[in-house]
């Protein structure tokens, strides 16, 4: 992107590539983070390395793993390589995230619809974002 432009964040299409995937042999992190061709995004592991090493869960391990995968899959659409994002990109990918809506998965059967009220606790169940 050349300098000074503006990058339409409103009309991107970020495809649901990559993803986190349980690796048994690895006790300790237990998860990598794979590009869209299934291979792993080595500097990704090296930080829930790192980050298990100085106290970490495993569960914030996932859940950063899974922050990288959506700046993984940002990337992937605006065409800018993990190496060479810079302010820019990470300005572009907060406003994006601002607008972007989770991608559907399935439901359990009998699991309320998204945004019903519970009767009993009066909250709100996980509605569409």
């Amino acid at each position: 992107m050349e300098p000074g432009a503006e990058r339409d964040v409103t009309s991107l299409t970020v495809p649901l590539t990559g993803g986190v995937v349980p690796v048994r042999a690895d006790p300790v992190v237990g998860i990598r983070l794979v590009d869209a061709d299934a291979h792993e995004i080595i500097p990704v592991s090296q930080f829930l390395q790192d980050m298990r090493a100085n106290g970490g869960s495993r569960d914030s391990a996932r859940s950063y793993a899974l922050a990288l995968l959506r700046w993984s899959r940002f990337l992937r659409a605006i065409r800018v390589t993990w190496d060479r994002a810079g302010w820019a990109e990470a300005r572009d990918f907060m406003l994006w995230l601002e607008i972007a809506r989770k991608p559907g998965r399935p439901r359990r059967d009998g699991a309320p619809a998204p945004g019903a009220v519970n009767q009993i606790t009066r909250k709100q169940a996980p509605g569409v974002y």
